[in-house]
């Protein structure tokens, strides 16, 4: 049976008598696939020394690493159903209220001017407009300074290199500014677009939603049916506004299951790569799909 249909099967459990112990070991040895023997290895707690000393093979003049031993570290690490160190995941969603300012750009030299002064918030508004909107058709730029200039002023070259900004782990706003800015001078010359660059500014309200996860199966099941601004506040916002420093899911699931290898794999994810939340959902189930299940 692949290893994947057996995570759910050693979930939990009590420590099985020393000669049930002993004979599992036996049959480990023997090549037995550990979902077969039927032993929940999971909260073995006090005697887990002793318990991995009977699944290791007798000593030899030769180093040797236990197979078994490196299995059951993975199985526990990966049990869908443990709460890990007990600390469950709340889910908050934010909804980001427009604040219209008197900020403008009619040309590349004055939109170079507004990225540099910009705050923050305004920033970030632009930057991950295309990733919070609901677009029926992908934009062609992931971000609205690439937009104007693509659009509006006609240089596709300029645009293309704007829309290619990374905004993944551990780029913050501040890091994307000066990004932008380094790829806007070179070309910040007094050329026009055909109507205004707006700055628009904007004021998260976050909100605390129903939905907690204590467990791998539970954060599984709510990552699919949270709303999509509960994902882009805790995998963008929190992390690229606030300055987190990581996502929240990572942070989770690094810092309560010790799940390191999944949590790398999420900070990978480039929330500029994608043009809606469900988009970016997707990506985040992908791998949690392959890592966990």
């Amino acid at each position: 049976m692949p290893l994947r249909h057996c995570r759910r099967q050693v979930v939990s459990g009590l420590l099985q008598p020393r000669a049930e112990m002993e004979t599992a070991a036996a049959r480990l040895r023997r090549g037995v696939p550990l979902c077969h023997i039927g032993l929940p290895l999971l909260q073995l707690r006090p005697q887990r020394a002793w318990a991995e000393a009977v699944l290791s093979p007798p000593t030899s003049k030769k180093p040797y690493i236990s197979t078994a031993k490196a299995k059951l570290v993975k199985l526990d690490a990966k049990a869908l159903d443990a709460k890990g160190s007990g600390s469950p995941f709340k889910f908050y969603t934010a909804y980001y209220v427009s604040l219209y300012s008197r900020r403008r750009a009619k040309t590349l030299r004055e939109l170079l001017e507004g990225v540099r002064t910009a705050d923050k918030n305004t920033l970030f508004h632009h930057l991950f407009h295309a990733v919070r909107a609901k677009h029926l058709l992908p934009p062609r730029y992931n971000n609205d300074f690439a937009r104007w200039v693509g659009e509006e002023v006609g240089d596709e070259e300029l645009a293309a290199a704007l829309s290619d900004v990374s905004g993944a782990e551990p780029a913050t706003v501040e890091d994307i500014r000066k990004e932008v800015a380094s790829i806007l001078e070179p070309a910040a010359d007094e050329r026009q677009g055909r109507s205004e660059f707006v700055f628009v500014g904007m004021e998260p309200v976050v909100v605390e939603t129903k939905y907690v996860a204590h467990t791998l199966a539970e954060f599984l099941d709510l990552i699919e049916v949270v709303p999509g601004e509960s994902i882009v506040y805790h995998f963008v916002t929190r992390r690229a506004l606030y300055g987190a420093g990581r996502n929240d899911f990572s942070t989770w699931l690094d810092k309560n299951f010790g799940l390191t290898d999944v949590a790398d794999e999420l900070s990978r994810i480039d929330p500029l790569a994608f043009n809606s939340e469900e988009a970016l959902r997707e990506a985040i189930l992908t791998v949690l799909k392959r890592e966990l299940l």
